[in-house]
């Protein structure tokens, strides 16, 4: 089997972090979180910085580059999180899909100056609530991870099965 079909079934998944997964938002009730604010393209130097803090505290041996053009598109929204001394200490770029009216969290990373905070938790939930309001149908988190399952309106997508075709055209679910 090619490496790039999880085993197992949506129903019995053999290893999680062969899934992807995505948020069903009308199944969320969360509620959005009051110091974060929509970052404009200048805050790249201060959210490489934090990336970069962010790959070290978690010891990646590598890292995907986080590119100029990632905080230019105009489809990306920079949602930049703030600590208790107003200072910025992580982000996410959500990158809005509306063929598809979901939105993508391409990109998380915080600095972990206070692991407490637990800012992973508190950005996926409050895009989620924020994404809800906007009228959004799916937010995609990547891959799956124990820590997703217990988000509300979890669900592991299996892109094959999120698409269709109708008369010549496709239509994505």
């Amino acid at each position: 089997m090619p490496d790039y079909i999880p085993k197992g079934t949506i129903e019995s998944p053999t290893d999680l972090s062969e899934w992807d997964c995505r948020i069903r938002l009308k199944d969320t009730n969360y509620k959005e979180y009051s110091n974060c604010s929509l970052l404009e393209p200048s805050s790249y130097d201060a959210c490489v910085r934090i990336y970069i803090a962010y790959a070290e505290y978690k010891k990646f041996p590598q890292m995907f580059p986080l590119f100029y053009e990632d905080f230019t598109n105009p489809v990306t929204e920079r949602v930049g999180y703030y600590d208790k001394n107003n200072q910025l200490c992580a982000f996410t770029l959500v990158w809005r899909l509306p063929s598809v009216n979901s939105v993508y969290a391409s990109y998380f990373a915080w600095d972990y100056k206070n692991p407490k905070l637990s800012m992973g938790n508190i950005a996926n939930k409050n895009e989620i609530a924020r994404y809800k309001r906007l009228g959004y149908d799916y937010y995609y988190l990547g891959t799956a991870m124990e820590y997703k399952t217990k988000l509300q309106g979890f669900e592991l997508v299996n892109v094959r099965d999120t698409y269709h075709f109708k008369d010549g055209k496709i239509y994505w679910e």
